[in-house]
């Protein structure tokens, strides 16, 4: 309906106003050529939806369309919507535009505060990415096409259709280089030789990139890079081989390691059942360049697997309990070390259960640390079930806490007391429990009466400070409120906490007002303040 629209406004125009005609035949013709080829022209192209996990505030789902971003094109060159020529606006750019465009062949680009989804309200796109200019060897500016997004993670083949309607609408793409995310590296190639690749998978590209790595005369780095992304694109195993058998591994493992953060689930599991199966034939340059690539692999891959508990145990615990059995130290190491700073939101004990199955599988060393971590994730799960009923009843579940502290296995009582550190700060709702603690600490064992004494020591230090910053108020009233503080905590019964303020007034900077309060209260001593504490307000200068 809308080519014929523009054809019959057209050629009714020129009908009825010949002047009209022949007035725009020559300011208009270019543009209005365009418009009946793109509207005779009828294309649809496949689109790809924003990534669930982008849907957060900025990625502006269900926003409007930023028409007024719109890219036209015209006598080989893009321009905005005020007329501007794009190519000139990019060059004089320090950073790439961005720029998406829709399933009809729509573009919006620009320099703009927001992601690729606020061109169109993340909705589908047909193709995403990054767009700036290079100069060629003759000075003049080319355009660089770049598919990266990180909203919209676009294929190949999106890249193929941006390309397609640049050439559609008559864009020369010798006067473009596209550099494809998926196969980093190698050099930047003439838009229309991509355009020959329908996907990265493309026997053509897949043969060329074989070529390269196998060809002795390239460049060791190109041919490097080309077997690195042979073997992104496929996941081709036998190009990692071949890579490391004719001493190419080094360059390969700087390619790879600096694109690590986009390799697919499948390449980056590959690649560490690979360096982990192999690194100990690789000569010793290589093997040290390995190890530190595969440490680094390793840690995000167990990361994402630890994580990946939280919504798919079923999945995670098998992939888990094998990284635990890898021959590889450093993949062992780094999957222990993950469970161990890992804070499950979700039941653990599936895991726990699993891991205490398959302990027997494991290196001896292996499962020492395995059963160490099942120890303290119980514990840890006793002490929170502790914890939480004491923010009922404080009062009523202080004794069974106490217990958890004073544990005789250190494990118990490490996870009890880190637990309660971080989770009872208020001071009301920890006086029960400090109040237990002193009555019995002095008949704990020594060991235990030690870790109580520098818990008790800490919460008073952590008080005192909190009083003396009310100090530094500038108003009046404040500063009478922490003197009021002050006094409050020197004539409290729990000698403890009188004795730290005591001894930290003794260190704090001098003033009038602080002088004069402290000196009142050793003359007069109306607060009938302990020995242990005026002897210590005594020696305050």
């Amino acid at each position: 309906m809308v080519s014929y629209f523009l054809i019959l406004s057209y050629l009714l125009a020129a009908a009825l106003s010949p002047s009209f005609a022949i007035k725009n035949s020559f300011a208009e013709s270019d543009c209005l050529q365009q418009q009946l080829r793109n509207a005779l022209t009828q294309r649809k192209y496949e689109t790809t939806e924003m990534c669930d996990l982008c849907d957060f505030p900025g990625s502006r789902k269900g926003g409007s369309i930023r028409s007024d971003l719109e890219i036209s094109i015209r006598d080989n060159h893009l321009f905005d919507q005020s007329g501007k020529n794009v190519i000139d606006e990019m060059s004089a750019s320090p950073s790439p535009w961005i720029f998406v465009m829709d399933g009809e062949g729509k573009i919006y680009a620009g320099r703009v505060a927001f992601h690729h989804t606020g061109f169109l309200g993340g909705r589908p796109t047909a193709a995403a990415g990054e767009l700036r200019t290079i100069r060629n060897t003759s000075g003049q500016p080319v355009l660089v096409f770049k598919d990266q997004s990180g909203h919209y993670l676009p294929k190949p083949i999106h890249a193929k259709q941006f390309l397609l309607e640049l050439d559609a609408r008559g864009f020369d793409l010798n006067k473009v280089l596209v550099d494809l995310v998926p196969l980093h590296g190698l050099q930047l190639q003439k838009a229309s030789e991509i355009l020959k690749w329908a996907k990265a998978d493309d026997p053509k590209m897949l043969s060329f990139l074989k070529h390269v790595m196998e060809t002795s005369t390239y460049p060791l780095t190109e041919r490097s890079i080309a077997g690195a992304k042979l073997f992104l694109a496929n996941n081709d195993v036998k190009a990692l081989k071949t890579l490391f058998d004719n001493k190419l591994g080094i360059e390969a493992i700087s390619f790879l390691a600096k694109n690590s953060n986009t390799l697919p689930r499948q390449q980056l599991d590959t690649l560490v059942s690979f360096l982990g199966t192999n690194i100990r034939t690789f000569d010793e340059t290589t093997k040290i360049a390995a190890r530190k690539f595969l440490s680094s692999l390793v840690k995000e891959k167990t990361i994402n697997t630890v994580k990946s508990y939280e919504s798919f145990p079923d999945r995670a615990i098998p992939e888990i309990i094998e990284l635990l059995r890898s021959p590889d130290d450093s993949i062992r190491l780094t999957t222990l070390d993950t469970l161990q700073k890992t804070r499950y939101y979700r039941d653990p004990d599936p895991l726990l259960t699993a891991l205490n199955s398959a302990s027997s599988s494991f290196r001896p060393a292996t499962t020492q640390k395995v059963n160490h971590f099942i120890e303290s994730e119980r514990a840890r799960i006793s002490s929170k079930t502790v914890i939480s009923a004491y923010f009922k009843n404080p009062h009523a579940t202080a004794p069974e806490l106490f217990g958890k502290l004073s544990h005789e296995n250190e494990i118990i009582r490490k996870q009890a007391l880190l637990l309660t550190e971080t989770s009872i700060i208020n001071e009301e709702l920890r006086a029960p429990l400090i109040s237990f603690i002193e009555q019995r600490i002095q008949a704990l064992p020594s060991p235990v009466k030690a870790e109580m004494e520098a818990y008790l020591e800490r919460i008073c230090i952590e008080k005192a400070n909190r009083v003396l910053d009310g100090l530094r108020l500038t108003s009046t009233e404040g500063r009478l409120a922490g003197f009021s503080r002050i006094e409050k905590i020197l004539k409290s019964p729990y000698e403890r906490e009188a004795i730290t303020l005591a001894n930290k007034l003794l260190v704090t900077p001098r003033h009038e007002e602080l002088d004069l309060f402290l000196k009142t209260l050793v003359e007069q001593n109306k607060l009938e303040l302990s020995p242990e504490v005026l002897k210590i307000l005594k020696k305050v200068p």
